[in-house]
């Protein structure tokens, strides 16, 4: 059975590593950094689906070289892992899109 982390209403970087240390049951020991973040995603045991929820508007209120860093991360991890998979949503015209990363 997968772990499934919901992640919703990002507004900043410490809102981020609160829901997925949270979500994810991260050790506490986790740093709130990118390459701690990485390591600690490699570290998982799978299968995992990560969903982010809204995620242009945790965009917008984080700024986006946050957003960039944390979504290469993100990817990054799942392009390396085959059970590791990242679904971002985002509202569009026509209701929610959603772009999955493999």
């Amino acid at each position: 059975m997968p772990v499934k982390c919901e992640l919703s209403r990002i507004d900043s970087l410490k809102t981020f590593y609160a829901q997925i240390s949270q979500g994810l049951a991260l050790p506490a020991h986790f740093g709130h950094n990118l390459d701690a973040l990485e390591d600690a995603l490699n570290d998982v045991p799978g299968p995992v689906e990560l969903f982010w929820h809204d995620a242009i508007s945790g965009r917008n209120d984080m700024g986006e070289d946050a957003f960039e860093s944390l979504t290469a991360v993100l990817h990054a991890v799942a392009s390396e892992r085959d059970d590791f998979k990242v679904w971002t949503f985002s509202p569009d015209r026509s209701g929610i899109s959603a772009s999955p990363s493999t």
